[in-house]
């Protein structure tokens, strides 16, 4: 019978064990934002069984490259904003993040997707880099979207809002590129789960109601867009309180992070499972020079409130970095492709970046300084124009002086009048 009873015990030891293989490990994220008159919020939340992450302050004006099997010398950028991203892979490599200008990323996976894996970008740095250079949906937009590989980090499809709350849901499949807005009218929800976007919209005309236990990636689009309609019809209260229940409503179970960009205030709130008091940190009391050290914080910091002065320094060693200590297991529990060539190389390309503040000036900042120095310039010559009229003049009266009889001019004259006083 002891026997029996035992071997009983290690057949459901065994099948837990193998369940829990089969559990994705990200699998159930949820974007979502919503706005009043003058306010916007966007948030996301972070499923999955690993629950360590760094919030990275990265900084403008750093030289970088794209890190792909395909890499070429010739591709790299200048960071010209500086950002704050929530990153489990390394700097660089973030899940999210919102940029100085008020424009903000966020990622979701959706193994439906495909692309090209020799793309000259991966999924997780294609946000990095647009949160590096561009200010808005539509500057992104018209610059022309680069397609992402999803070859290290999985299949995406991404969420962008920005200060305007301008708003898109940017899809890639067998090497082409769908984008969703409310700039076309074709974003009806400012929504996004795993599922693909088209099919998760047109879900909601067949539905008269939710179940709120459904966390199904439809079931958790369609209740959080009717949440998210429901403030629309009622926007009263605190706008950034709203946006976390919503998040809390769309819980699949296995929540790590609970994320918000406040993009009117230019602030960041977070709270994680382990420690579910609110962080903040405020972009506006950030310097993002990259001739600072680079500023980070541990996402499970017991910290609470404002923690913008609490950050930690980046080791500037790459063998004692976060990366080099964590990536690796980190990497082996969601189940990557990740080779250890490749986690060594996300490892070190931060400390490659050169830093060139010139060259991150923005086109607006540089017109600024020739206007600054054509003004002084322009103040300059008018200056000496004045002068130059005031030495003409004054030769003028010198030579209308010599013209008059000696006893009619003026020094002569005030002798006189002041002789005439004297003597009464």
């Amino acid at each position: 019978m002891k026997n029996k009873w035992f071997l009983t015990l290690l057949l459901i030891i065994f099948v837990f064990s193998v369940s829990l293989t089969l559990i994705p490990n990200t699998y159930a994220d949820t974007a979502m934002s919503i706005n009043n008159k003058s306010d916007i919020v966007a948030g996301f939340t972070f499923d999955s069984t690993v629950e360590e992450g760094l919030v990275y302050c990265n900084p403008r004006g750093n030289r970088k490259q794209f890190l792909s099997d395909a890499m070429a010398d010739s591709d790299s950028w200048v960071s010209k904003f500086g950002s704050i991203t929530f990153n489990q892979f390394g700097q660089g490599f973030p899940y999210a993040g919102i940029n100085e200008k008020g424009f903000c990323i966020i990622r979701i996976l959706d193994e439906s997707l495909n692309t090209n894996p020799e793309a000259s970008i991966q999924s997780l740095q294609w946000i990095q880099f647009y949160l590096d250079h561009c200010s808005s949906v539509k500057q992104m937009i018209a610059e022309g979207i680069v397609p992402p590989s999803f070859e290290w980090f999985g299949s995406t499809h991404y969420f962008v809002i920005d200060s305007k709350n301008e708003t898109a849901v940017i899809e890639f499949s067998n090497n082409e590129t769908t984008i969703y807005s409310n700039l076309e009218n074709t974003l009806p929800y400012s929504v996004l789960t795993e599922t693909p976007y088209l099919e998760a919209s047109e879900s909601m005309d067949a539905i008269s109601s939710v179940n709120k236990e459904n966390r199904s990636a439809l079931g958790r689009f369609q209740k959080t867009s009717i949440l998210v309609d429901e403030w629309k019809n009622n926007s009263d209260g605190s706008l950034y309180l709203k946006a976390f229940d919503i998040l809390l409503n769309a819980a699949s179970g296995n929540t790590k992070w609970n994320v918000l960009f406040h993009i009117s205030e230019k602030k960041v709130y977070f709270r994680t499972f382990a420690h579910d008091r609110v962080k903040i940190i405020s972009l506006d009391d950030l310097n993002f020079s990259c001739d600072d050290p680079v500023k980070f914080w541990d996402i499970n910091t017991t910290d609470n409130g404002n923690i913008t002065d609490k950050f930690s320094h980046k080791h500037n060693n790459p063998e004692q970095s976060w990366e080099a200590i964590n990536l690796f297991r980190i990497s082996t529990s969601l189940k990557t492709t990740l080779s250890t060539s490749k986690m060594q190389m996300i490892t070190v390309a931060p400390y490659s970046y050169d830093c060139d503040m010139e060259a991150a000036k923005t086109d607006s900042q540089r017109s600024q300084k020739y206007a600054l120095v054509w003004l002084l310039i322009t103040g300059l010559l008018a200056g000496l124009l004045f002068i130059a009229k005031g030495y003409q003049r004054h030769k003028e009266v010198v030579k209308n002086k010599k013209l008059l009889p000696k006893k009619e001019q003026p020094k002569n004259l005030y002798k006189k009048i002041k002789k005439n006083k004297k003597n009464g």
